[in-house]
């Protein structure tokens, strides 16, 4: 959540480099290379989650080879990216609230 917030307030330094480009391609360059990073940056805590998920319904479905494992993976797989989200989401508004709160403070303290 701090990456996300991090990488929000870190925007206005990729306008620079943007209005720097020398050509086209140098400019698609860099907004597709930073708009990438920032995608994996973001989706990595739910890329790993699911990795550990595959790996663990890989695992259980060789130890229980009887156990139809694969019709049980998908609704676990949604279940734990939902809940994955509600947290995340109910998270970042805690952490953005109180950033506008210490951020009012500061401006009504001057």
């Amino acid at each position: 959540h701090l990456e996300f917030l991090g990488l929000l307030l870190g925007a206005d330094a990729l306008w620079p480099r943007v209005l720097n480009a020398a050509s086209l391609p140098a400019l698609l360059k860099t907004l597709l290379g930073e708009s990438f990073r920032i995608g994996i940056r973001l989706a990595a805590p739910f890329i790993a989650i699911m990795l550990l998920l595959d790996m663990a319904s890989a695992i259980g479905g060789r130890f229980a080879e009887r156990f139809q494992l694969a019709t049980l993976v998908f609704p676990i797989k949604w279940a734990v990216v939902l809940l994955l989200l509600l947290a995340s989401t109910a998270t970042l508004h805690r952490l953005e609230s109180q950033m506008a709160v210490r951020a009012l403070t500061l401006a009504g303290g001057r």
